[in-house]
């Protein structure tokens, strides 16, 4: 009975990483979280991003009232995540729109965008994106996949501490996807190009 279980937590495992993959592989322009959440550009319903439809999801389940730890959780993981958005697009500014920088910003604004999604159905807004300053700068592209690496990991771990913290499923939810993301799409990319 253990065997099968885990031989089906595998699979669902894998089946979430395709996913994930294949949603933080599609191609469009880098958009502001606020286009994600709002439905659009100026706030347009059924709004999109180059000419694609942008991507929200319902959440599906119940929605109780989050408290002050949990939105600490929430404002933590947007802080990491606009982190990350922040220095890859430095990357692109230094290297052009090159992949796997190109597609990863791409894929962090979402991750911003789901977090805020969560702080808005609980009419909540989003910490503002504090920027880097100094933007960061590398000696090579090499060098700009290893921070990439370095960012990835770290949110990793950011993510395996807020899960250890809360036992919202809502919140555990998207933690536990956006985790998938970095470990399982985000990092071998930043590795390949290493």
């Amino acid at each position: 009975m253990k065997s099968r279980i885990l031989k089906m937590a595998a699979l669902a495992t894998v089946v979430v990483a395709f996913a994930v993959s294949a949603f933080a592989l599609a191609p469009a322009p880098i958009a502001s979280a606020s286009d994600f959440v709002r439905g659009g550009p100026g706030g347009r319903p059924g709004g999109s991003v180059g000419g694609r439809a942008a991507v929200t999801r319902p959440y599906v389940g119940s929605t109780t009232a989050l408290t002050p730890a949990e939105v600490q959780l929430l404002n933590q993981a947007v802080l990491e995540e606009y982190l990350a958005l922040n220095t890859y697009k430095a990357a692109i500014n230094q290297f052009g729109s090159v992949v796997p920088f190109s597609r990863i910003a791409q894929s962090e604004a979402q991750h911003v965008a789901a977090l805020s999604q969560v702080l808005t159905r609980h009419k909540l807004a989003a910490p503002a994106n504090p920027g880097l300053s100094p933007a960061p700068t590398w000696t090579s592209f090499a060098n700009a996949c290893q921070t990439g690496v370095d960012v990835e990991k770290e949110d990793a771990k950011l993510y395996d501490d807020l899960l250890a913290k809360t036992t919202n499923p809502e919140l555990q939810r998207v933690f536990t996807t956006l985790r998938a993301a970095s470990l399982n799409n985000h990092l071998p990319a930043f590795e390949a190009c290493n």
